[in-house]
């Protein structure tokens, strides 16, 4: 799009809440939502691809400048920040409540130590870790420490964790594999690389299960 039909799309975008407005009553109507699209793109000639992708840069540019004017005290420069001025209370919304949902680096380690000292809660070789009573206990305890969040925000998070840090064990264990040198090998700088090494090997397959699978194929080959 050029400068000129951006301007006219952010002229008509304030005539259209349901379309921006994420804390809106109209935004989660997707009926509404969708009949709005359409007129706009025939109104603009434009597709409704094309609409999306130039809102969503429209409100990202918008999101970016609202962080530099609230954190830092920038003057603001962006051509489109006066034509989406009202868009901006709707954006400082949204990002205060991103910030509330957000882990902090103090809630992060307290999780992450607290996984550590209590391997009943990862480590499926110890009998424990099938107690679910326990588990229970634990996962009490643990949102005692962290009173800001639910039972689903400690395991998801847990689950984000476990998801990263494997994925940097093993960009790391591949560059070993390939013989690659010091200057090429991968050392992840994640964070909480180092503090996550305790669950190293704790997702293998569960001896149990393999002790069964492996009566079973010798029973299937009698």
């Amino acid at each position: 799009m050029s400068e000129a039909q951006r301007k006219d799309l952010c002229k008509e975008l304030e005539k259209h809440p349901c379309l921006w407005e994420t804390c809106g009553p109209e935004y989660k109507n997707k009926p509404r939502r969708s009949r709005t699209l359409d007129e706009l793109c025939q109104k603009l000639n434009i597709s409704p691809s094309c609409l999306k992708k130039q809102l969503h840069s429209l409100r990202t540019a918008l999101t970016r400048e609202v962080k530099k004017e609230t954190t830092e005290g920038q003057k603001l420069r962006w051509k489109f920040y006066t034509a989406l001025s009202y868009m901006k209370d709707d954006v400082v919304r949204s990002l205060k409540a991103k910030e509330e949902t957000e882990w902090t680096e103090e809630e992060t380690e307290q999780l992450i130590e607290f996984y550590k000292q209590n391997d009943q809660l990862w480590n499926h070789h110890l009998t424990s870790y099938r107690d679910r009573n326990l588990r229970d206990l634990n996962f009490k305890k643990l949102c005692e420490i962290l009173p800001n969040r639910s039972q689903d925000d400690v395991k998801k998070q847990w689950s984000s964790l476990k998801t990263i840090f494997y994925q940097e064990l093993k960009r790391e264990e591949d560059t070993k594999v390939s013989g690659a040198g010091t200057d090429t090998a991968y050392f992840s700088q994640w964070r909480y690389f180092k503090a996550m090494m305790f669950i190293k090997g704790s997702d293998d397959v569960d001896p149990a299960v393999t002790t069964l699978a492996t009566a079973d194929e010798k029973e299937n080959e009698r």
